[in-house]
């Protein structure tokens, strides 16, 4: 952990700027913003491949900005994983006029797998970090209780948070609040692609066709399996309707091709 509260220039944009430059995906936190209208962005976590960096934004202010931070967080060249980026975008807005581009949300790709795992549904809530760091990583409860805690003490973590010096057990939790976002992002990544492999498996079993029918069915349509499996999204009667027309097209062209390679098959029986 790398805690950068010194109000040089030198440090600030040579040491950890340049190794966080270097870096093509970086985990982003933030201290003080749930409420950005009214808040003060006090601390900045950002966890690189080998380190956290806590950027004590109260002390630093602007000149944390101007001397990298800003150019990291409206990088497109490099992924922001961000759980919940509503506060900390709104804070950097509104405080400092960054805008912070080119992030993943690992609160929104949550919602996305319970969305598909459920068949279109939504969730009554959106997790919080410890849940879903504690569903996709399996990191064990005791691992995760200082995570929970700082969930739950949301007035009295803004007060500590301001304090100078910070108190060190706070420290250590917000280095822990980006430590997983890295390894969590291609969790979810892995589970939102479950979909695709399904229908990559449902272009593998269209080899039951015969040569002939499976070549213009490439050309003309997707695989009876691909609405199936998205039927169970697929609840407005214009979905339906469209769903019914194109399962029923593809129906029609493989029994027109079947009754065209019978009828090969005939002609060159009688010729022989």
């Amino acid at each position: 952990i790398s805690v950068v509260a010194d109000q040089s220039p030198i440090i600030i944009s040579l040491l950890q700027v340049m190794d966080i430059k270097k870096q093509d995906v970086i985990g982003v936190g933030s201290e003080g913003v749930e409420n950005f209208k009214n808040g003060r962005l006090c601390w900045l976590q950002i966890a690189t491949k080998n380190k956290v960096y806590l950027f004590d934004i109260l002390l630093l202010g602007a000149l944390a900005f101007k001397n990298g931070l800003s150019m990291i967080l409206e990088s497109k060249q490099i992924l922001k994983v961000i759980h919940d980026c509503r506060a900390i975008a709104g804070s950097l807005t509104v405080q400092f006029r960054v805008k912070i581009t080119h992030v993943f949300d690992t609160q929104v790709a949550d919602v996305m797998c319970f969305h598909s795992k459920t068949g279109g549904f939504l969730p009554d809530r959106v997790s919080t970090l410890p849940e879903v760091v504690s569903l996709y990583l399996k990191v064990p409860s005791s691992r995760l209780a200082s995570l929970r805690l700082r969930s739950q003490l949301t007035k009295v973590r803004h007060s500590f948070s301001s304090q100078r010096p910070c108190p060190l057990p706070l420290l250590k939790v917000m280095a822990l609040s980006v430590m997983h976002l890295k390894p969590l992002r291609l969790m979810l990544l892995d589970t939102l692609m479950t979909d695709y492999m399904v229908l990559v498996d449902s272009y593998l079993n269209s080899s039951v066709y015969e040569p002939d029918v499976l070549e213009v069915l490439l050309k003309r349509s997707l695989p009876l399996n691909f609405f199936q499996h998205f039927s169970r999204y697929n609840r407005t009667p214009q979905c339906i309707l469209f769903q019914f027309y194109v399962i029923g097209t593809t129906l029609l062209v493989g029994l027109s091709l079947t009754k065209e390679n019978d009828c090969r098959k005939t002609k060159t029986n009688c010729g022989m």
